[in-house]
């Protein structure tokens, strides 16, 4: 015990003591601020990402909307009018989708699994635009618009979870979007 007192009254082992726990502090402080950083760098990245991937799938409805009225079209145009007239919605369709394949590393990992069915539903109207220009059928018609109502649900329900995510992100690291 009397080894103890004298450890504690010395005062090299204080300051070694003060020292070393400067040092510690210092470390957990700068490991600290480090992971903040880089998450925070990451949450900006994510930000821009769904932010343009909110724009980009507005222009989904126009897809469904030109779509549908190509397909109506068609009762009236020959079949290579109507291989035409679906290459500019499908142009349009694999265009969202390769978005969406570019910018899976900065989707926030909240919406990791609304994101892969994003891609599977886009990955299925492509196919069904295939089969419709391969062989432009009723059947096929018919698959086509129900694969694009339900890309369109989930779109709808894709955006209001990105509204919620956006604000939450917006309010906590104080981004404000000038545009």
């Amino acid at each position: 015990m009397k080894w103890l007192c004298e450890l504690l009254l010395d005062p090299g082992f204080l300051g070694a003591l003060v020292g070393s726990l400067l040092t510690g502090l210092t470390a957990i402080g700068i490991l600290w601020y480090e992971t903040y950083s880089r998450k925070k760098e990451q949450v900006f990245r994510s930000y821009g990402t769904m932010k343009i991937l909110a724009a980009k799938l507005i222009l989904f409805y126009e897809i469904e909307k030109i779509t549908n009225e190509k397909i109506k079209m068609s009762q009236l145009a020959k079949e290579d009018d109507l291989r035409k007239l679906l290459q500019e919605p499908k142009k349009m369709n694999k265009d969202i989708l390769d978005f969406l394949e570019n910018e899976k590393d900065y989707i926030p990992y909240e919406f990791i699994t609304r994101y892969f069915t994003l891609i599977n539903q886009f990955k299925y109207i492509s196919h069904a635009f295939d089969r419709a220009i391969d062989n432009p059928n009723e059947n096929n018609f018919n698959l086509l618009v129900k694969h694009l109502k339900g890309a369109n649900d989930i779109i709808r329900r894709f955006n209001d979870n990105n509204a919620k995510y956006l604000k939450e992100v917006e309010k906590k690291y104080k981004i404000q979007d000038y545009y």
